[in-house]
């Protein structure tokens, strides 16, 4: 999709490396609005364990892009809200690397 990521001079800029303030979809792309996702299966059961739910809930969203012709690299931004604090970060960390391959 070649989605264009910056950072506009007239705003401060992110505290991390990891992200940017803007992402603009090109005119001639369609723009997906998608619900929020939980770490449910297909068959509507969740997954146990936090990380389980955060890696499943982040298959789902690429699946829902899939599902309209694109792929993690059409994805300009994920909001994650957690309800407690991950044990492994590491594999929360992992999971986020994978969402852009």
């Amino acid at each position: 999709m070649n989605l264009k990521f910056v950072d506009p001079p007239s705003a401060p800029p992110p505290l991390s490396a990891e992200y940017r303030n803007l992402a603009i979809v090109p005119a001639d792309r369609r723009l997906l609005v998608i619900a929020g996702q939980i770490g449910n299966l297909m068959d509507g059961s969740i997954v146990e364990g936090l990380e389980a739910q955060y890696e499943q809930a982040l298959a789902n969203i690429n699946a829902i892009v899939a599902s309209e012709g694109g792929n993690s690299a059409d994805i300009a931004r994920i909001t994650i809200f957690l309800a407690e604090t991950p044990t492994e970060i590491e594999r929360i960390m992992e999971a986020n690397k994978k969402i852009g391959d």
